[in-house]
């Protein structure tokens, strides 16, 4: 239990030494102290990981823990002695109108919890309590499996589908925010499950404004209750899916007045997304847009968020665009006056399992300089053609704000004159973009190239934090002093300057080892 649970013995040492004999003194203390109880036993129960705490503050001869031995180590399980009567629930219902959010988001960085509780316990809870009872105040809500590495045989295991239904227990109208991780249902015996909770939602929980569904596969069967659901949930402002909706499902999130960000992995959509009528304006509050699917079949919807003010699009796409799909791409891109003045973020890249090139000849970037608001440029597929120098100078001033810049393009031909950027190019970025602290792109990199240019050095105050990925880069030069050239060419320019190979690199020995060089000449200036 919590150490600050002990106020009260806290209480009476505070007060044996403080009171002095004097009653008035021991009432002034007892008023200041229960004014600072309740609001830190508020901050105390905001937050839990499960309901553990609370069932370890009802009586103790209720429940009992039990080291167990799971995948090479203990585990503390926690049980019920015997069954519950009304007179368990004092101190119980005393704490748990504090508790706002439960659960813990398994992308936080965290010591692995060694506790949980036995299936038991939910399954006792679920006929005693209603709901609404159990966690009357709670807020957001976050759902997941905690049984990895147990046994399907083991009596303290318990299916996936059975402790879905378990999230029922905490589904309230004052429920904000439902957060469901891990929930891969890979067998027909938990699609009922999930799809009675799913079309439970706008009954119990009518006011739910972020939903996240991540990892729910089979994606099919779930469709059509998820739609359902959706439909019935008019203030939304946040939703991730992985499953296909119906196009009535589409129409209804196009006209929720609040809907603000949508995160969809639709690798398994047959066919289109609809493309929903302009008029009335549809998504009119969608700022952020974050789909995993094709862009072919993505085309559709993003062509429905032309009078959206969207800032954030980010597509991870499992299949190589064609051209013809990226220039429909650009074209819905630059063809939105909105999108002119508030697209800040750009970012397309392949999913990990898919290493398949790009189709197609590549397209010039230029016409996406419209755009005047980008912050963020990461298209990590050999799309576009390589940025010359005349390029980067086109892009550094219709970008001021750029503070990301990564084009994937595999394998660069430095012969090419005038066909890929220099070190020359590099100078506009210095110039006018003075936030940028990320650069990829393809770099013919020769020390000559420096003769005569007119770098500003940057003062102590402007000096930045510059990422440079360098594994694209080809050196022409092989002495120490040429590529020590470069190391100070790029410290006058950029200020701080680290180089990085964030990506498996096809760099022959004698590349990596050139880029080694200037690297530690970076440090030693």
């Amino acid at each position: 239990m919590h150490k600050a649970w002990n106020v009260l013995e806290i209480f009476e040492i505070i007060a044996t030494f403080a009171g002095g004999g004097k009653l008035a003194n021991v009432v002034s203390l007892a008023l200041t102290c229960h004014d600072f109880t309740e609001p830190s036993l508020n901050i105390i129960w905001h937050t839990l990981p499960d309901i553990a705490p609370l069932i370890m503050c009802m009586p103790s001869d209720l429940w009992e823990t039990e080291r167990i031995w799971v995948s090479f180590e203990y585990f503390t399980m926690i049980k019920f002695r015997r069954s519950l009567v009304e007179s368990d629930w004092e101190r119980f219902d005393y704490y748990a109108p504090r508790v706002k959010e439960l659960g813990e988001h398994p992308e936080e960085y965290h010591q692995p919890r060694r506790m949980a509780l036995h299936p038991n316990v939910y399954r006792d809870l679920v006929p005693r309590r209603h709901p609404a009872r159990l966690l009357q105040q709670l807020r957001n809500l976050i759902w997941k499996w905690p049984y990895d590495g147990f046994a399907p045989k083991d009596p303290n295991f318990c299916p996936r589908g059975e402790f879905i239904t378990f999230a029922l227990l905490f589904i309230n109208p004052r429920l904000a925010r439902l957060r469901i991780f891990y929930g891969d249902l890979r067998s027909n015996e938990s699609l009922p499950p999930m799809t009675a909770l799913l079309l439970q939602l706008p009954i119990s929980c009518p006011n739910l404004e972020i939903l996240r569904l991540h990892d729910l596969n089979p994606g099919q069967g779930l469709s059509q209750p998820l739609s359902q659901s959706l439909m019935g949930l008019h203030s939304l402002r946040s939703l991730t899916i992985c499953t296909p909706l119906s196009d009535e499902a589409w129409f209804h999130l196009a006209g929720l007045p609040a809907l603000e960000k949508v995160f969809a992995n639709l690798q398994l959509v047959n066919g289109a997304l609809p493309c929903i009528p302009l008029n009335p304006a549809p998504f009119r509050a969608l700022s952020q847009v974050d789909l995993t699917a094709s862009l072919d079949p993505s085309l559709p919807l993003l062509k429905s968020l032309r009078e959206s003010p969207i800032v954030h699009i980010s597509i991870i796409l499992p299949t190589p665009p064609t051209r013809r799909d990226i220039c429909r791409f650009i074209d819905i891109l630059t063809g939105s006056e909105r999108w002119r003045n508030t697209l800040n973020i750009i970012d397309i890249s392949p999913s990990p399992t898919n290493t398949a090139e790009a189709q197609g000849a590549l397209s010039p970037l230029q016409p996406l300089f419209v755009l005047k608001q980008v912050t963020v440029f990461r298209w990590d597929w050999p799309s576009f053609r390589p940025l010359n120098d005349g390029d980067l100078g086109e892009l550094a001033q219709s970008w001021p704000k750029l503070r990301v810049l990564s084009m994937g393009y595999g394998e660069v031909d430095c012969t090419l004159q005038g066909a890929c950027a220099t070190l020359r190019g590099l100078v506009p970025l210095a110039r006018h973009c003075p936030k940028l602290y990320c650069l990829r792109i393809p770099l013919i990199v020769k020390a000559s190239d420096t003769i005569g240019l007119q770098v500003v050095a940057k003062k102590s105050r402007d000096r930045r934090n510059l990422l440079i990925s360098c594994e694209e880069w080809r050196f022409c030069d092989q002495s120490n002093q040429e590529l020590r050239t470069v190391a100070k060419f790029l410290r006058v320019a950029f200020g701080d300057v680290k180089l990085t190979m964030q990506r498996r690199t096809r760099l022959s020995f004698e590349m990596t080892h050139r880029s080694r060089t200037v690297y530690e000449f970076l440090n030693k200036f």
